[in-house]
Order: C-alpha cells, then structure tokens, then sequence
C-alpha cells in the first residue's frame, strides 16, 4: 500500500510514548491511604452527586461510570466500597509533580490531559521495552501512582499500544509496538471504537460501511480512504500504518475560555448567597486566568433553576459583558458581575446552580495599551500578583474578597473529601516514629 502524502517511519526515526496514569483520582486517593490498596474506591462528582472515577476493583464489581449515588448505594454497602468526595486541588498537585517527573526522561514531552502525557523517546529505542518499565517504576517510587506505557512509532500506535497493556494484553504494563502490519499484534482484542480519533459516534459511522475490524480499516487504499473518510480520519489511519502525522506539541495550546460553575448545596432563593458563591467562582476563574498569562475581553454570568425539579418555577438566564480594555483584574470582575446578577435575579426563585465564563482570551504581551488608560493597569498587576502569591504560599483562601462571605452556605457538598495532603500546611501528614 502507498501512502504518498506522508512519510513513512524508519527505525531510525521518531519513537513515542504514552504514559497513562491508571485509574488516576482512585490512585491518588491511595497515596495516603496506602490501606486502601487493592480495595473498591469511588469518587464522586462535584456535590456528591455521580460516580465519575472508579477503582479497578469498582469496575470489577460492577459500578458504572456517570451512576448517581443513590443508584449505587446498596451496591456500596454490599462490597464496602470506599466514597470520597472529589478533591481536584489534590488531583491536580499530583498531576503537575508526575508531569514534571516525566521530563527526566524526555526533553519533549506533551501534556495531553491531567493523567496522560505522550513522549519523545526516540534516543531510548535501543530498549524500549526495558526504557518503559524504567519510567513506570520511578513514576511510582516518586509520586506514588502507577501508570501504563504504550510506546509506538506514532502517537497513535503509542495510544493502541497503551490500550493492550489496559485489555491485560501485557504483564508488566508496557507494550510495545513495532508495525501492525508485520507483527502478530492482538487487534482481536480491541474495538474500532478504542482507536484514538475514533470514538463511538464516528465508530458508528464507519461499522455502516460494513467496516468491522481495525484490520478491515487498515485495507482500504489510499484513495478509498481519501474518499470516505475526512482528514482527521484520514491521519488516525495512516498513523496506525505507521505514517507519522503528528508531532509532540510541546507549547500547550492556548485557553480559549475558562468557566467555573458549581451547584449549590442547597437551592438558594437569597440573591447575596448566590453573589457570594458568584465572587468564589470568578476569584477561581480570574486566579487561572492570571496563571497562563492571559486577559479577557468578556465574561458571561449565568444562574438557572434545578431542570429536573419540574414542580417549581423554573429560570435559566445568562448575560455577558463587553470590557472596554482586556483584564484580568479580579476586583473588575466581580463588581461587573454583581450588576449582571441584579439585572437577572428574580425574586421567589430557588436557584440551583451559578457560573461564570471568562472567554476571548489573549495573552498579556499581546494586549495593545490604551493610550488613556482609565485604571492603573500596574498598580493592578502588583496587588493581584501580591494575592496569589500569599494564598499560593499560605493556602488557597488565606486572601479573600469581602464579598466571598465566610459562612459559605452556598458550597457544594463534599462530605467524604480528603485532605489537601501536597497544598495546604495543616493537613500535611504526619508520620511518628517510636
């Protein structure tokens, strides 16, 4: 078969590896509860309210992935199931420090989610088999978390190779792949809809033109590839060929928006309580947004009532707002959006979730200076500077704005959660020693 638009891997050329951490928000769970090893975890969605991670044991027994609470209680109690609420601020800790640790194996790495990144280890392909077990061992003398490592010569043979060592394919979590062409590759044990670019919806598609396998796939010809299939498609076969189409990306891509919603704890009819959660939500957005170097040029605010709870009026409203210079001040924010909710708020109306999106996002070296600024723009950058970094050293929360509150009635429930074991001075562990 000839590919002529791509050029095909030699083996001299580019070596990937994914490195997946496995059941990852269960594990980090168990880095300080070393007890819990090989015991059903779950973890549940903001609120408490669906199962959104589960333990391989969880899998095991039978608990599906998006289930409510409720639904799965008898299950719970029945193989004494570990519930804990959803601690991102942890996940997200042991996800940098494994992000980090992954550069001491390779100079271009690429984040691709908060627990999987793909590298470069083209130097290494003497021994990759040996070169993956290496990375997956010290990733868990280091952090804690055990991971898988596909390893193949495109991103995409790397996520298939990945894949085998989840279908239990490998024993010691590493799977290399040379050529699916040539080598004796167990694709019997894989889905068209396991391939990565493919999914269910375009799974679907594909089985319709009477396509089943990855190796029926595989033997279409260039032109019946170009000819049903668009270009995204078109590369996710190639790449299985062995055809490199894409690259480590090694600049993150830039944000677009960032939203930060949350449902109340309990429906909120009071326009102050639903203004304070607003405050948390946009210190949190403006925190990320300072973070990745960034200004927004607009913000949208947006409150509705519970859709499911159909006995009680119902108000679902947004509304966004234009600033006439880009920012990323939060003190702009919330007093913009306190004039959003007013215009919004009605009264006798339980409210059960707020939110708010900071979108058209540029970078802060590219923002073009107004030539009459009506805010000093540097004396903004040096007190928003001097916040983060107090609640980055003392704690998330040390510094808070008035209008936050204290007695946070609007919080989300969240009565299993676990310590911020890596963030937060006080509820660092501690070990004695007698």
């Amino acid at each position: 078969m000839l590919f002529t638009n791509y050029k095909k891997t030699t083996n001299s050329d580019i070596w990937f590896a994914l490195v997946d951490c496995n059941n990852f928000y269960a594990s980090c769970e168990r880095i300080f509860t070393p007890n819990l090893e090989h015991k059903p975890i779950v973890v549940l969605s903001n609120n408490d309210g669906c199962i959104i991670a589960r333990s391989q044991e969880s899998k095991l027994i039978g608990i599906k992935m998006g289930t409510p609470l409720y639904k799965a209680k008898e299950i719970i109690e029945n193989f004494n199931v570990h519930v804990f609420s959803s601690n991102y601020t942890l996940y997200g800790d042991i996800s940098q420090r494994i992000m980090n640790s992954l550069f001491k194996f390779s100079s271009h790495v690429e984040v691709y989610s908060i627990d999987e990144a793909f590298l470069d280890i083209s130097k290494e392909q003497k021994n990759l088999l040996k070169y993956g077990i290496e990375i997956r061992t010290k990733i868990k003398q280091w952090v804690g978390i055990p991971v898988s490592v596909g390893i193949g010569k495109t991103k995409t043979l790397a996520k298939l190779a990945n894949e085998f060592v989840k279908k239990g394919i490998s024993s010691n979590g590493v799977y290399v792949i040379h050529n699916l062409d040539n080598e004796k590759v167990p694709l019997e044990k894989i889905e068209l809809e396991d391939i990565w670019g493919i999914g269910k919806r375009v799974g679907r598609k594909i089985r319709s033109m009477n396509i089943k396998t990855i190796l029926e796939l595989m033997s279409l010809n260039q032109e019946e590839i170009s000819r049903k299939f668009n270009v995204s498609i078109q590369r996710t076969i190639f790449e299985l060929h062995g055809i490199q189409c894409m690259n480590i990306e090694n600049v993150p891509k830039k944000k677009k928006s960032i939203c930060v919603s949350r449902s109340f704890r309990k429906q909120i009819s009071c326009v102050n309580k639903i203004g304070e959660a607003l405050t948390n939500y946009i210190t949190n957005a403006a925190e990320k947004l300072r973070k990745n170097h960034l200004l927004a040029t607009s913000m949208i605010i947006f409150i509705h009532t519970n859709p499911f709870r159909k006995s009680v009026p119902q108000h679902h409203e947004s509304l966004i707002y234009h600033f006439s210079n880009p920012s990323n001040d939060t003190r702009l924010f919330i007093r913009i959006s306190f004039l959003i909710l007013n215009k919004m708020f009605k009264d006798n109306i339980l409210y059960h979730k707020a939110g708010v999106i900071l979108q058209d996002l540029i970078p802060e070296d590219e923002y073009q200076q107004n030539l009459f600024p009506k805010e000093d723009k540097e004396k903004s950058r040096k007190l928003m500077t001097t916040i983060d970094q107090l609640n980055h050293r003392m704690g998330r929360g040390t510094v808070i704005y008035a209008s936050e509150g204290i007695k946070e009635k609007w919080a989300g429930k969240s009565f299993n959660k676990s310590n911020a074991y890596t963030t937060q001075w006080d509820e660092i562990p501690i070990v004695k020693a007698y």
